[in-house]
């Protein structure tokens, strides 16, 4: 039991203790007309602690040791005990049916059997001529031994009705703020979404437009600055590509193909980097992922294709996309210098975060990240989970 069960328990508990105490409490008060033995006097004492016990400390040592053997076996000796002794009464009865519910609602099924036993027990004792009374009345030849069983046996399962309703109660409230949660976090990522939309997103949108005004009359007067202006549109426009990504990623737009993003980042960044040659090879059909994942795998794509231009010193590279086993693989090649030995604590040491960051991004959305390098050029591939399933095949 989780604390939020045993705390809804607790009061049928408090309920079902307050209806044997007042069980006790008639006891006490017929004990003088009754021909009682110095056991019953012993259980009737016993039922006190017991019944303070689990009013007291029910949360949670009485929840412990309810759900043990120790506990429901002397409660079940108790309440039996006095059932025979106060069985003319029908307090003793009484006592025993809250008891049994208390234990089957408190602890569940062990308990519950472990109190059927042992009144089973005492009727085979009755039957057998070994206790010729059983709640004042003979047990042979009368319906007071099964009248009592089938009492004893509805009051169990009552129990256990109970404590399912009352799990029950407690799922429900769970689900209940689980709900609440999602929809206060739904409510703020349409917050973020807007503040985004109408923030950054048209500052990033017009500072693009100014770079490519600014790029455009550069080339036309024959400027050098043109690469750096190349350079800075497309800055600009990763930038303002990577905002409309988290834009949507907040309102959660539903599942999407990744081919036409990473054909997107390859051409824009081909565009500004025509001096690197990249060769594509892409699936035939969609593949098609969150775009949690969409977001992060296109930025991973762009992080490794400004690794190559940086410090590869290739003049060729190769993207491919595919997708088997329910992931998609993205993997990035170049003919370089390589990395020579690749440790990334060291490498986030010396300030270099982009494998680390590659690396974050793919544990972050359940995927994987593998490098290998050596003198002939450096392969990295990434790994990401699909949405649906879809069939293999290529197309360049």
């Amino acid at each position: 039991m989780t604390a939020e069960h045993v705390r809804e328990i607790a009061t049928a508990v408090k309920v079902l203790c307050d209806i044997r105490l007042l069980c006790v409490l008639l006891m006490l008060i017929a004990l003088p007309q009754m021909a009682i033995t110095g056991f019953t006097v012993a259980a009737l004492l016993a039922t006190l602690p017991l019944s303070w016990l689990l009013l007291r400390h029910w949360e949670p040592l009485g929840a412990r040791l309810i759900q043990a053997w120790a506990l429901p076996a002397v409660e079940s000796a108790v309440a039996i005990l006095l059932f025979v002794s106060y069985g003319d009464s029908g307090i003793g009865a009484a006592y025993l049916a809250a008891t049994l519910a208390l234990l089957s609602c408190g602890g569940g099924v062990r308990p519950m059997v472990i109190s059927l036993g042992y009144f089973a027990a005492v009727v085979g004792l009755v039957i057998a001529g070994r206790v010729p009374v059983l709640g004042g009345a003979g047990a042979i030849g009368s319906f007071w031994v099964l009248s009592v069983v089938v009492m004893l046996g509805s009051c169990g399962v009552a129990g256990l009705y109970l404590r399912r309703m009352l799990f029950a109660r407690v799922e429900l409230v769970e689900q209940r703020r689980f709900a609440e949660l999602a929809e206060a976090s739904s409510q703020e990522r349409l917050r973020l979404a807007q503040d985004l939309h109408d923030g950054m997103s048209k500052t990033l949108h017009g500072a693009h437009l100014l770079a490519e005004s600014l790029t455009r009359q550069l080339a036309g007067e024959g400027l050098p600055q043109v690469i750096r202006a190349r350079e800075l549109t497309h800055a600009l426009d990763t930038a303002r590509r990577e905002s409309r990504e988290l834009l949507l990623e907040l309102r959660e737009v539903p599942p999407g193909d990744l081919v036409a993003p990473c054909r997107e980042q390859v051409r824009q960044w081909s565009a500004a980097h025509p001096q690197i040659t990249l060769t594509q090879h892409y699936p035939d059909e969609p593949v098609v992922v969150g775009v949690a994942v969409q977001h992060e795998v296109v930025r991973t794509l762009g992080e490794l294709l400004e690794n190559v231009r940086r410090h590869s010193g290739s003049s060729t590279a190769e993207v491919r996309l595919e997708h088997h086993d329910r992931a998609a693989r993205l993997w990035v090649r170049d003919q370089g210098v390589g990395l020579g030995e690749l440790d990334l604590p060291q490498l986030q040491r010396a300030g270099h975060f982009g494998l680390v960051g590659v690396h974050e991004r793919m544990e972050r959305i359940g995927g994987s990240c593998r490098v290998e390098s050596g003198p002939d050029g450096t392969t990295v591939e990434v790994s990401c989970p699909l949405v649906a399933a879809t069939r293999p095949g290529s197309r360049t």
